[in-house]
């Protein structure tokens, strides 16, 4: 019997849970994990803080997109990061999606600010997986030591409980909000994402 998720376990253009090294990683982290909770834990905790988190990435170089490719060149911002956890989770049998949303960063950085000119982040990236008979969203953008430098909580993962960005930081000043949601996909839709890029940003 076919199930509406069991797309979401297989390969794309982009989440290339079929390569080498996605399946090499996959499986090192499923040999050592008790039970599928377990095993979701331990992908979503490689990908946090394996991928570290940079906003200072070619946006526009559709190469950059694959989560092979991510994971060698160890680092990405949002969407990259959700690409590699959605094709890791993929790579073990736990159906994945890739989901997006617009959100503001109300404490953004000024060095960040003056890049982008502006406090939205539109297709901010994050995964869906379906484990316990329903969908868990799961942010792992930032890594330990990018969440310590923001003053946020780092963000923890149960293997039960969605997992998003905070409201508001450590400080208890507002830190993001949800705006927009543009959806969950098989494969991120790269040339839709690059072009409300170049319209809202104005980086080359």
């Amino acid at each position: 019997m076919v199930c509406e998720w069991d797309e979401y376990t297989k390969p794309t253009r982009y989440i290339d849970s079929d390569s080498h090294i996605i399946r090499e990683i996959a499986n090192n982290l499923a040999r050592d994990a008790g039970n599928i909770v377990d095993l979701a834990r331990k992908i979503f905790y490689y990908v946090r803080d394996g991928i570290k988190y940079s906003i200072y990435v070619d946006y526009f170089n559709r190469d950059l997109y694959r989560a092979s490719v991510i994971i060698k060149n160890g680092y990405g911002y949002c969407v990259q990061k959700a690409i590699v956890l959605t094709a890791l989770y993929r790579a073990v049998g736990i159906p994945a999606k890739i989901c997006f949303a617009d959100i503001i960063n109300h404490s953004l950085p000024s060095e960040v600010y003056n890049l982008l000119k502006t406090n939205l982040f539109v297709y901010h990236g994050y995964t869906e997986i379906y484990i316990g008979d329903r969908w868990i969203k799961l942010t792992p953008a930032f890594d330990l030591g990018t969440a310590i430098k923001m003053n946020i909580d780092p963000l923890e993962f149960d293997g039960y409980n969605d997992v998003m960005l905070p409201k508001y930081n450590k400080l208890g000043r507002l830190q993001f909000t949800y705006v927009k949601y543009r959806g969950c996909y098989l494969d991120p839709p790269i040339e839709d994402i690059i072009n409300v890029f170049k319209s809202v940003y104005k980086i080359t």
